[in-house]
């Protein structure tokens, strides 16, 4: 369980046990993200948040599954805020607001989340700093094992998509490149027959490895720098599939969850400098939360990000403009223009947490065309990490 506490934090970043003995201490771990978690260390403000925000809320009647692989689970509990407060989100000026609309305070909330992590489906057991920052042997390995590729499977794949100089030579070709890339020497009676599976069998035995993955990956996919190694991988995963390397990597091989609040539970106000208000409101852009969907997201050129959506609640009478960047809207004149949001028009917002900055999407309902625009805020949010 462990490995899948990744980002948790913002499921259960405030909760903790009422009485130990009583309120599941064995999950007490997996809430805590103790130092045996292990998440990329570009995430660790989130910890430091996590921890400077837990002590105020409580939990009871914890409910759980989870899949015999590790990759679905679903978690039913109540909260139990013993205080209407509100804390700030990150040090961004975000407020969030625990049981705000609730006269009894102790009143428990349901909270109902689910997640999955489609590569523990296939058998696989990893944590996200295996394969991040760029770990490109790892991808490889895990990419065979989800296309459920044999060992000559992934070989042939290899040779029969590289660029080579001789096309009726191949086999020595590889040989050679296989030799020359890991130090080894393989041997063969008969070049005109050689057989895959004898090939991967004797280059897991010449490097000393248990598969022949990692002198395959040598040869074929590792390159001189990390452009040209996550090119070649991109090239192999082509051969496999639909998709570029960062989608397969999203898709597959990272957690995702999803939190739904009932009760109106949880609120959140985005201050008015985010904004330009119509009617000239000085109040923030506030509601309560109604979903909230996160996942870290690999992007090769900015590094790995954590993608949350906050979905609102019913919004009477609340809507507000703001400046959106004119690259992600319809063009217009000047650098940018001003978006609206009527009253319940608003899907959802979205931030894009980086290291540094936040970078925030809103997405708006067009119900005369039934689809959403989505709006990016013309400037980043930046914050302090503590």
């Amino acid at each position: 369980m462990r490995k899948i506490a990744f980002l948790v934090v913002l499921l259960f970043a405030f909760i903790k046990p009422l009485q130990a003995q009583r309120y599941y201490p064995s999950f007490r771990k997996l809430l805590v993200m103790d130092d045996q978690v292990k998440i990329p260390k570009e995430f660790n403000f989130f910890r430091d948040w996590y921890v400077a925000s837990n002590s105020k809320v409580f939990y009871k009647d914890l409910q759980y599954n989870i899949d015999a692989r590790n990759s679905a689970m679903f978690f039913s509990m109540a909260l139990i805020p013993k205080t209407n407060y509100d804390f700030e989100f990150l040090n961004t000026d975000i407020v969030l607001s625990f049981n705000k609309n609730l006269e009894d305070r102790s009143n428990p909330i349901r909270v109902i989340s689910t997640s999955e992590w489609p590569g523990y489906a296939y058998g696989l057991s990893y944590t996200i700093d295996e394969i991040y920052p760029n770990n490109y042997l790892r991808m490889f390995s895990i990419i065979k094992v989800v296309q459920s590729m044999s060992e000559a499977q992934v070989l042939a794949s290899c040779i029969n998509h590289y660029d080579f100089e001789d096309d009726a030579a191949v086999v020595e070709q590889a040989i050679a490149l296989l030799n020359k890339k890991n130090g080894i020497a393989l041997s063969f009676e008969n070049l005109n027959d050689v057989k895959l599976n004898e090939m991967c069998k004797q280059i897991a035995e010449l490097t000393g490895k248990r598969t022949s993955l990692d002198g395959i990956y040598k040869a074929f996919i590792e390159g001189s720098t990390a452009e040209e190694t996550h090119k070649n991988l991109s090239e192999f995963l082509a051969t496999l599939t639909v998709g570029s390397l960062e989608e397969y990597i999203n898709r597959f091989l990272l957690p995702k969850w999803q939190v739904e609040f009932a009760d109106n539970a949880l609120s959140i106000a985005l201050p008015e400098s985010y904004f330009e208000q119509l009617e000239n409101k000085k109040e923030p852009v506030s509601f309560n939360i109604r979903k909230i969907e996160y996942a870290p997201v690999f992007d090769y050129e900015k590094g790995m990000y954590l993608d949350v959506k906050i979905y609102p609640e019913y919004m009477k009478n609340m809507s507000f403009e703001f400046k959106a960047e004119k690259s992600k809207v319809i063009q217009s004149k000047g650098k940018y223009r001003t978006a609206k949001v009527a009253e319940n028009s608003l899907d959802y917002i979205e931030f894009y947490i980086y290291e540094d900055d936040i970078n925030v999407n809103i997405s708006i309902k067009q119900t005369r065309n039934e689809y959403s625009g989505i709006y990016q805020l013309y400037k980043n949010i930046k914050f302090k990490k503590k």
